[in-house]
């Protein structure tokens, strides 16, 4: 059973909040606003974690390396945006979207985090 935690990002104050500072934010400040209107974004931790051991949630901008035992694929480096489509958590890069579904990953990639959106505007290109 995958584990679940978010974080929000704080537009008022321009920070990243995990967990236990959830606690603190009116329910109507996250969710009864359109995304224009919101002070908080709201991302879900996706049940992986990185080559580090870091949390992997949506909005987070991820390097993933492809191990698949097959010569034109082991190693090809892609760099995208975790998002959620479909009823599944997916890394968008430029040449389309990855699954990150945990059942089907077991040893055929690896990942690293790299950012997010927020605090690393710059790589929304």
């Amino acid at each position: 059973m995958r584990e679940i935690k978010f974080r929000v990002w704080d537009i008022v104050w321009g920070k990243m909040r995990y967990n236990k500072d959830l606690w603190d934010i009116p329910y109507n400040e996250i969710f009864i606003h359109t995304p224009d209107q919101r002070a908080l974004n709201l991302m879900q931790y996706i049940g992986i974690k990185d080559e580090d051991a870091k949390d992997i949630y949506e909005g987070d901008v991820v390097e993933r390396v492809d191990r698949t035992p097959i010569a034109h694929m082991y190693g090809k480096i892609v760099i995208g945006i975790v998002g959620f489509d479909n009823g599944s958590f997916v890394l968008n890069t430029d040449e389309g979207a990855y699954s990150m579904d945990n059942n089907k990953l077991s040893n055929t990639c690896s990942y690293r985090v790299i950012g997010n959106i927020y605090e690393n505007p710059e790589f929304l290109g």
